[in-house]
C-alpha cells in the first residue's frame, strides 16, 4: 500500500503530456477535455503514465533516470505501443520525472511495465473518466 503521505504527493502533482500540438495536463481524480480529444483523436479509450525515473520514490540522478526511460522506450518500441512524453511536476518542482502516456495498452500490459521499472503506481486516464493512481504496490 502506498504511503498516505505519498499518496497525497501524487495527488499534487501535475502530469504534463506532451502531444505534438500542445501540453494538456493530467491531475489525479479529475477530468480533462483535451485528454479526451487526445484519446477520441489516437482511436483509443484510454492511455497509461509510465515512467523509469526514481524507482520507489527514491531520487536517483539525472544521469542513470534518462537510461532508465531509454530503456523503458526500448521496451514500448517492441511492444509498438504508440506514446508521448510526459514530465509529472510535483508540488514542490525541484522534483519531477520525465516519461511516457503509452495509448491504449493493455491496463496488465502497462503494469508489468511499471513494476518493471520499480514503480509504486501508474496513472491511468480514460475516456470521460477522471485521471486514476493505479497502485502497483500489492
Amino acid at each position: 500500500m502506498i504511503p498516505e503521505a505519498l499518496l497525497a504527493a501524487y495527488r499534487a502533482t501535475r502530469y504534463v503530456v506532451r502531444a505534438p500540438d500542445r501540453e494538456i495536463e493530467i491531475r489525479i481524480d479529475h477530468c480533462s477535455a483535451e485528454m479526451d480529444q487526445l484519446l477520441e483523436t489516437g482511436g483509443v479509450r484510454h492511455g497509461f503514465i509510465i515512467t523509469a525515473w526514481n524507482p520507489r520514490s527514491q531520487r536517483f540522478d539525472d544521469t542513470e533516470n534518462r537510461r532508465r526511460s531509454a530503456l523503458l522506450e526500448s521496451d514500448l518500441r517492441q511492444c509498438q505501443s504508440p506514446w508521448l512524453p510526459t514530465i509529472a511536476i510535483a508540488e514542490d518542482p525541484s522534483w519531477s520525472e520525465e516519461g511516457m502516456l503509452v495509448l491504449g495498452m493493455s491496463r496488465d500490459a502497462a503494469r508489468n511495465l511499471g513494476k518493471r521499472y520499480d514503480q509504486n503506481a501508474i496513472v491511468l486516464v480514460a475516456l470521460r473518466q477522471p485521471a486514476q493512481l493505479d497502485s502497483l504496490l500489492t
